[in-house]
C-alpha cells in the first residue's frame, strides 16, 4: 500500500514490535499500573483486540509477561524476581492466600470478586438473604401441604384405603406445611420491612455484625 507521495505505508499491525509492546506494559508498571487489560492495550496501540492479544500471548509464551483470566477480561503484567510461576497463571496459582487479611479487604472489592468468580452469588444484604431463605422455605412448605392433601384425596377413594400410620404421616405433612408456610410468610414480611428500613437508613444492612461490634465495644469498655 502507498500514500499520495508514493511512499510505502507500514500496515497497522507493524506499528509495534514485540519488544515495544513489552516496553509499553513495563512503562505502565513503572507508572503505578500493576496490570493492564487487553482492552487498555487496544486503546493504547490502536490494534485490533485479536492482533494485540496475539502479541501479548506471544510474550506470555516467552515468559516475559504473566497472564491471568479474571473472568470478564485478561490481565497482563511484568513478572518480578519473586514470581514462582511464569506465563499464564490461574487465580489459585496467583493468589497467596496465607498473606490475605480478609478484614482489610474493602467490602466492594469482596463483592466484585465474588460476583466474578462464584457461581450463583447474589449481592444481597442480611435482610435480602433472609427474605430469599424465607421464600425458599415457603415454597417447600407449599409442596409438603399439597403432597399431604393429594395423599388424603387418593386415600379417600374406593380403590385405595390408607392405613393409620399413612394417615398420620399425611397429617404431619399437612400440619408441618401449614406451620412452616405461616412462619416463612411472616419471615418474608419482616425481612421485607427490614430491607425497606435499610433503604431509609433506619436499620443497618447487617444487624448481626452491628450487634457483634456493639458487644465488642461494651466488653472493651468493661475491661478498661
Amino acid at each position: 500500500m502507498t500514500d499520495k507521495g508514493g511512499e510505502e505505508k507500514r500496515p497497522n499491525a507493524e506499528k509495534y514490535t514485540q519488544e515495544q509492546v513489552l516496553e509499553l506494559v513495563k512503562q505502565q508498571h513503572e507508572d503505578g499500573r500493576p496490570v493492564v487489560t487487553t482492552k487498555w492495550m487496544v486503546e493504547a496501540t490502536e490494534y485490533s483486540q485479536a492482533r494485540i492479544g496475539d502479541k501479548l500471548d506471544d510474550l506470555v509464551d516467552e515468559k516475559k509477561l504473566n497472564k491471568m483470566d479474571a473472568g470478564s477480561c485478561y490481565l497482563y503484567w511484568v513478572p518480578d524476581d519473586t514470581s514462582e510461576r511464569l506465563g499464564e497463571v490461574t487465580v489459585e496459582e496467583f493468589t497467596r492466600y496465607d498473606d490475605i487479611e480478609p478484614e482489610k479487604v474493602p467490602l466492594e472489592k469482596s463483592k466484585e470478586i465474588a460476583l466474578t468468580n462464584l457461581e450463583g452469588y447474589r449481592d444481597e444484604n442480611w435482610w435480602q438473604e433472609r427474605n430469599h431463605s424465607a421464600q425458599t422455605i415457603f415454597g417447600y412448605s407449599l409442596l409438603a401441604l399439597i403432597a399431604g392433601f393429594v395423599g388424603l384425596v387418593i386415600g379417600d377413594t374406593r380403590y385405595y384405603n390408607l392405613s393409620t400410620s399413612q394417615e398420620n404421616m399425611l397429617a404431619i405433612f399437612i400440619f408441618g406445611g401449614v406451620s412452616f408456610a405461616i412462619l416463612s410468610f411472616i419471615g418474608m414480611l419482616l425481612s421485607g420491612v427490614g430491607g425497606w428500613l435499610v433503604q431509609k437508613g433506619l436499620l443497618p444492612e447487617n444487624p448481626q455484625q452491628s450487634l457483634r461490634k456493639t458487644v465488642s465495644q461494651v466488653k472493651q469498655k468493661i475491661r478498661n
